[in-house]
């Protein structure tokens, strides 16, 4: 159930005409310094953190603590604490696996294991826009909406084989508003549009990140999570995100 409130995606366009490109680049170039400069947000690499926040499923309201340590766009290891047991997954090179409450950690299928991977490299590139400064992604301008009244501009950015991910900047401070994309769910075949909405940017480990995260899917509220203890750390063994 955790699984779905990270996950954001769009289906993959062909090409980019050259102006184009050279805009939404401009676009990330500025997200960059809003967000401290490359050198701190490549800092950010790696990074461990914790949060608090609720999580809406069916009705339902549950109170949720979570720590967390990413690296990179596809490596992650997650504890969320819920209900009174502990839950936690990690994403790593090979899939996706999870544990409950001490419980030997099983796989996930592939497909739950592929919408999970692209919800995090969604939410890692909003975090860390450096990230689509390297081979393999192409970058085109969304135009501009307001998001909570506020003007915002867009990127999507696409790789080979993989949806695309909608990146949404404050049109003032060039900060990340908001991140999103639509995805089938494992098993089913309509489609759902999940949406991160960022916001209470502070400086935290030597450069500004959201504090604050609101998850929709379908326009309905998922999850409301506050982050505190954001920390760089250096790069860690793949073991930290293997299944123990």
């Amino acid at each position: 159930m955790i699984l779905c409130c990270v996950l954001l995606c769009l289906a993959a366009d062909p090409a980019v005409p050259a102006d184009d490109a050279k805009v939404a680049r401009a676009l990330v170039d500025k997200a960059i310094v809003a967000l401290g400069g490359a050198k701190a947000v490549r800092a950010a690499h790696t990074m461990t953190g914790t949060g608090t926040g609720t999580l809406h499923l069916g009705g339902a309201n549950q109170k949720v603590r979570n720590r967390f340590t990413a690296q990179g766009i596809d490596r992650l290891r997650w504890e969320i604490d819920i209900n009174g047991g502990t839950l936690r997954l990690g994403l790593h090179a090979k899939g996706v696996w999870i544990s409950a409450n001490g419980i030997d950690a099983n796989a996930t299928d592939k497909d739950t294991a592929t919408a999970f991977r692209r919800g995090v490299a969604a939410l890692r590139v909003a975090e860390c826009p450096t990230l689509l400064l390297e081979k393999g992604w192409t970058l085109a301008p969304l135009g501009e909406l307001k998001i909570d009244d506020t003007p915002a501009v867009g990127v999507k950015a696409s790789r080979k084989g993989e949806p695309d991910i909608d990146l949404w900047l404050d049109a003032k401070t060039h900060l990340p508003l908001r991140v999103e994309y639509r995805f089938t769910k494992p098993g089913e075949s309509a489609e759902t549009t999940l949406r991160g909405t960022l916001s209470d940017y502070r400086k935290m480990a030597g450069r500004k990140h959201f504090g604050k995260m609101v998850v929709h899917q379908d326009g309905n509220l998922a999850l409301e999570i506050e982050r505190s203890d954001v920390e760089n750390a250096d790069p860690v063994a793949e073991e930290t995100f293997s299944r123990p």
